[in-house]
């Protein structure tokens, strides 16, 4: 038994190792694919509920949103319409008092 016959030994012996090792991961890969299209086959009867609940809350969102923002803005407006009056008949330049 010499030394050449040492290193061909080790060389399969890490090839077989290899191989070992990488089987460990290929297998929870497999295991998490089909664990996934599982999930995925459970999860597709819900997707139209959560749309239909989705555009629910989308409204309601909008709706509220413009019930609150819409007397602001038309304060604003109401606001800067009437500074534009107010300097209009004062006779002060377009962009007001300049320091």
């Amino acid at each position: 038994m010499t030394i050449p016959f040492w290193r061909d030994v080790s060389v399969v012996l890490l090839a077989v190792e290899a191989f070992v090792l990488a089987l460990i991961p290929l297998a929870a890969l497999y295991f998490a694919s089909r664990g996934l299209r599982q999930f995925r086959s459970f999860l597709r009867p819900l997707f139209p509920q959560t749309r239909v609940r989705v555009q629910q809350v989308e409204r309601i969102t909008v709706q509220g949103s413009e019930l609150i923002v819409a007397p602001i803005i038309a304060f604003y407006a109401l606001t800067a319409y009437l500074q534009r009056i107010l300097l209009t008949m004062a006779g002060l330049p377009r962009g007001g008092i300049r320091r």
